[in-house]
């Protein structure tokens, strides 16, 4: 069955019977979590939010591509969309009784979305599992309405990560892109002036700014002779979620550590909004990394919204040693809110 449109009565009902048979657990309107509102003020229609990842295979320079879920936002909650089939995965009954649960029977188109425009199509042909460190998770394999390759080029430069190895006696190695797919996609076209450079290098200074007592108060330098001032600002973007006209800005920092002697990296995933040029603090996620750890703690994948409310949802992957996992938060009330956590993988 494919749903091109989730809004209407019927498909919402059907869907919502297949969601009771594989997903009792899903969130009901006496559920703890506020249900999400599209726009008109009615209950946000259903949306699954996932990863497109892009594989380029470097020993055979072939590229693939599927459909990783991370949440279903449904009768205006939020449920964990993923299928973990890592302890079975030789046994093919349990693998066919697993694939039943996943969403991508119901849900089989997807629009690629790349920092807030939309890049084009992709749909699920089959549904089979996908290597993520040691986990294997259930993914859609199928068609993209753009060739792989642009949509791969079209991505930033910066890859989600590169694996090499072996599985169960074969060689890998793979350079992995990812970009948002959504089932039913929002479209929230930007009011933001022109940022200048001289503003660029505002939000710049103004991130370094705030960020500097936060890590020297999480980690403080262990020789007084000579302290470490220097902050390395990773990576930014500048976005209005809230469609005002003003930017909130992201900010990923951390603090070199001493060469001399391994010690924890600690990341600060500030995001900053201007209220009279000013700038606010909406969002502080920081995330303590052990020595060897290749975490990085909390870094953006990308906006989007979720729910047609007009403000743009924020997701975030979160890496730590041997895991990741993902999260999506609100702007609301002056604040970014974690509204949903899950959809984890790892070692």
């Amino acid at each position: 069955m494919q749903i091109k449109g989730l809004s209407c009565l019927a498909v919402s009902l059907a869907l919502a019977t297949l969601m009771a048979d594989h997903f009792p657990n899903l969130p009901t309107a006496a559920s703890e979590q506020p249900a999400r509102v599209s726009r008109d003020g009615n209950l946000a229609p259903a949306n699954l939010v996932a990863l497109l990842y892009l594989r380029r295979d470097n020993l055979k320079n072939e590229l693939g591509a599927e459909v990783y879920p991370i949440a279903f936002l449904f009768n205006g909650k939020y449920v964990d969309a993923s299928v973990d089939i890592t302890q079975d995965p030789d046994f093919p009954a349990v693998v066919e009784i697993a694939k039943q649960k996943s969403l991508l029977n119901a849900i089989q188109q997807f629009k690629v979305i790349n920092q807030g425009r939309k890049l084009g199509k992709f749909v699920v042909n089959h549904i089979s599992p996908g290597q993520f460190q040691c986990s294997e998770i259930l993914t859609g394999k199928g068609q993209s309405a753009e060739h792989l390759s642009n949509l791969f080029n079209t991505l930033s430069p910066q890859y989600l990560d590169r694996t090499k190895g072996y599985i169960r006696g074969k060689e890998f190695d793979e350079t992995i892109k990812s970009a948002i797919a959504l089932s039913n996609y929002h479209s929230t076209p930007s009011v933001l002036p022109k940022i200048t450079k001289q503003q660029q290098d505002q939000y710049r200074e103004d991130l370094l700014a705030i960020a500097k007592p936060l890590l020297a108060k999480s980690q403080p330098d262990k020789t007084s002779q000579n302290p470490r001032t220097d902050l390395v600002l990773d990576e930014t973007a500048i976005v209005d979620l809230d469609r005002d006209g003003r930017p909130e800005v992201f900010g990923k920092l951390h603090k070199p550590v001493q060469a001399q002697e391994p010690e924890q990296t600690v990341y600060r995933s500030l995001w900053l909004t201007y209220k009279n040029n000013q700038p606010q603090v909406i969002a502080d996620l920081a995330s303590t990394q052990e020595p060897g750890s290749w975490g990085t703690g909390y870094d953006l994948i990308g906006t989007t919204d979720i729910t047609g409310d007009g403000t743009e949802e924020v997701l975030i992957r979160i890496s730590g040693y041997e895991y990741q996992g993902f999260s999506i938060y609100e702007y609301r009330d002056n604040k970014l809110t974690s509204v949903f956590e899950g959809a984890g993988f790892g070692c």
